[in-house]
């Protein structure tokens, strides 16, 4: 039963895993898209000379303050998922060290049970014969 209970508890950490990867991986496809957005915008102000250089400089800057922004959002995704992988790793360890020492204690109660038992099957005791006067055991 413990087993099932410590598979359960890793395939609920690798969800939490998996759920934050594809977190990142969205914010991503996101920052990508922006940063394509800005990049086109640039090409086209580089295409046409008669836009005058005040709009070229807010370019400039909306497209570095994207880029900014971009680099910030993914190093904040990349440090949460860090910090919920290792708490993930965390509750699993202690799953399993929890998992283990019941293991090892209902072990020990089959043990001393055997043992208990001096050996004996769980049988119903025989009638056998009482011992006769001279033969004593």
């Amino acid at each position: 039963m413990s087993w099932i209970i410590l598979g359960l508890l890793g395939l609920l950490a690798l969800l939490l895993v998996y759920s934050l990867f594809k977190k990142l991986v969205k914010l991503a496809f996101t920052v990508l898209g922006l940063l394509l957005l800005a990049a086109g915008i640039w090409y086209l102000i580089q295409q046409d000379p008669e836009i005058s250089e005040t709009v070229r400089q807010a370019g400039e800057e909306a497209g570095a303050k994207l880029e900014e922004m971009a680099d910030e959002a993914l190093d904040r995704a990349t440090e949460a998922t860090k910090e919920g992988a290792e708490r993930a790793a965390e509750k699993a360890a202690e799953a399993i060290v929890e998992g283990a020492d019941q293991a090892m204690e209902k072990a020990a109660e089959v043990v001393e049970d055997a043992a208990g038992d001096g050996g004996e099957d769980d049988q119903e005791p025989r009638d056998e014969p009482a011992p006769e006067d001279g033969e004593r055991q």
